[in-house]
């Protein structure tokens, strides 16, 4: 693990050296993530976000985004949608396309929790801050058909993966799949799914929820 020493206090400005070593380690925290280091990008952005409190230069949002990110990859969802919730609180510094990512993360965390009404919450406001038809939108549309009955529920699923796949929305139309295979026994049928959804993913940063 890497450890930083700023030499900073508090109440003090951060000048432009330290600043520079602060965007380094922004950045190091999303490769841990993106290379699936998410204990140690836990460890990390706690340690910084303890470090970095209270300087108005610093955008210790992009640190709780990243440490929400990491939290739900291993399965601790409450701690996820806590340190999302922290992102929320303050948007300064955030483009849409970022705020509309933090309440798609909120919609998947809930919805993995059981907590559909919070789910669809958040699902509805990413819709209205993300372009239409984008993957981000057919997620959360994805989100949206657990209000309908069941039958209906899965004939808007089956059309929503469809057309994710069509659009090479890989992540989307695998979450779609792993919602399926949560709805099967421990049967060939659930096997098939989760193979298909090894076989279709692809590395690097995504959305796809833990299961």
């Amino acid at each position: 693990m890497l450890f930083i020493n700023l030499n900073i206090g508090l109440g003090v400005k951060l000048n432009n050296d330290t600043l520079r070593v602060v965007k380094v380690a922004l950045y190091y925290s999303r490769v841990l993530y993106n290379h699936s280091r998410y204990r140690d990008a836990i460890i990390f952005c706690e340690e910084l976000i303890t470090l970095l409190q209270g300087y108005e230069e610093v955008p210790i949002n992009s640190l709780y985004f990243v440490l929400s990110e990491s939290y739900r990859m291993v399965s601790d969802r409450e701690e996820a949608v806590l340190n999302m919730e922290k992102v929320l609180e303050d948007v300064k510094g955030l483009d849409t396309s970022e705020i509309a990512d933090a309440h798609l993360e909120l919609a998947l965390a809930y919805y993995k929790i059981g907590n559909f009404p919070k789910a669809q919450e958040h699902a509805k406001k990413a819709i209205v801050l993300s372009p239409k038809g984008s993957a981000l939108s057919l997620q959360c549309q994805a989100i949206l058909a657990s209000e309908l009955v069941d039958s209906e529920c899965k004939k808007k699923l089956y059309r929503i993966e469809k057309k994710a796949r069509r659009q090479k929305y890989t992540w989307v139309a695998n979450n779609i799949l792993l919602t399926f295979a949560d709805q099967e026994d421990l049967n060939e049928n659930k096997i098939k799914l989760y193979d298909k959804v090894i076989e279709t993913s692809s590395r690097g940063y995504n959305h796809i929820r833990a299961t």
